[in-house]
């Protein structure tokens, strides 16, 4: 029989806003394959990553391309809490929820390539993947949000029945709408606050905070950087990346509020390991900033974690694994064809 770990959140780690913290007081029972999964879903997403900003480097991706090593842990953490058909939209750093919900390393890094394996058929490049759960990142800053807003209501308004108001929680899926510190500013997202608590729809709205809006410091552009209360009268959650198993239990919880009660806002306190573009040169942080935080990467921290588990040669054999994968589905994706020219007009606008 398998071994088990029980967790539990610990709820002095979290912040919450219109909540009462016990209500998250849960425990969650893991299988040890459970526990392998997740940092395998990491080392894979920071292993992409790498590849991208290798080939970004050697001029055969183009264009833009903005990488979320350091933020591996919350994409692993959606991965095991989600369910059915819940969607998710992002910001132009999507590669690990476009992983996560389904599309492989091959096609990603396709589509980044600008090769007909892509999910756009290598016409919509880093910014732009996509899949049937997860609808987008998107170049325009916030844009995303209003989306997700959509979806939303999509998931309530198929479950109405005739004369249902629309406050009626019915729905059975959740939309996730995740965005940056940066973005969280942007007049739509507050907007789409209103409706969505206007109308309890099934959404919450993920902040990303990573401390830096492109090369900006957070508390330079926002006069008030408690961002899970932004929403005013829709609850909020605060929650930092280093532990996955924290982060997982909290995005379950939400998803059941979600369904049950009204809207709500999460912000996680994550920090990327990378500069803002891949095209940057230089990074305008200090070294020993970016040393500090290296040091409480999440992926060493659940290695750490692991290790009371799984016997370090089966820890290494789960790297090599993820390594010799990813580059394998590289390579096959460099060796994808270019679309023909009769692409060039197809899926634009109506046609």
């Amino acid at each position: 029989m398998q071994k088990t770990y029980k967790y539990k959140l610990d709820l002095k780690c979290i912040d919450v806003h219109l909540l009462d913290k016990q209500a998250l007081d849960s425990e969650y029972e893991y299988k040890v394959d459970e526990l392998k999964e997740m940092y395998r879903t990491m080392l894979s997403i920071r292993r992409l990553e790498e590849c991208s900003q290798q080939l970004f480097d050697r001029k055969m991706i183009r264009g833009f391309c903005h990488l979320a090593s350091g933020q591996e842990s919350i994409y692993a953490a959606y991965k095991h809490a989600i369910s059915g058909e819940d969607t998710a939209t992002s910001s132009y750093r999507c590669h690990g929820l476009s992983y996560v919900t389904g599309d492989s390393a091959r096609v990603i890094l396709a589509e980044m390539l600008g090769r007909d394996e892509g999910m756009c058929g290598g016409k919509g490049g880093s910014m732009h993947l996509y899949n049937k759960a997860f609808y987008g990142g998107h170049g325009i800053v916030g844009a995303q949000v209003p989306i997700s807003l959509g979806l939303a209501f999509r998931h309530k308004y198929v479950n109405l029945a005739k004369g249902d108001k629309l406050d009626k929680m019915v729905a059975k899926n959740v939309s996730f709408a995740f965005y940056g510190d940066g973005a969280a500013n942007q007049g739509q997202i507050f907007e789409s606050y209103n409706m969505a608590m206007l109308w309890k729809l099934p959404i919450i709205f993920v902040c990303e905070n990573n401390d830096y809006g492109m090369w900006t410091r957070v508390e330079t552009a926002s006069s008030n950087t408690n961002f899970y209360k932004r929403g005013d009268n829709i609850p909020g959650i605060r929650v930092s990346h280093e532990n996955v198993l924290d982060l997982i239990a909290v995005f379950k919880f939400c998803r059941e509020y979600a369904l049950k009660t009204c809207p709500l806002v999460l912000e996680i306190a994550t920090y990327r390991l990378c500069t803002h573009s891949a095209r940057d040169q230089t990074d305008f942080r200090s070294k020993q900033e970016l040393t500090d935080r290296a040091k409480i990467d999440p992926i060493n921290h659940f290695k750490s974690f692991l290790a009371q588990f799984v016997p370090e040669n089966e820890i290494r054999d789960i790297e090599k694994s993820v390594q010799d994968t990813i580059d394998r589905e590289s390579n096959l994706a460099q060796s994808a064809k270019e679309p023909q020219s009769t692409e060039l007009f197809t899926n634009v606008l109506i046609q």
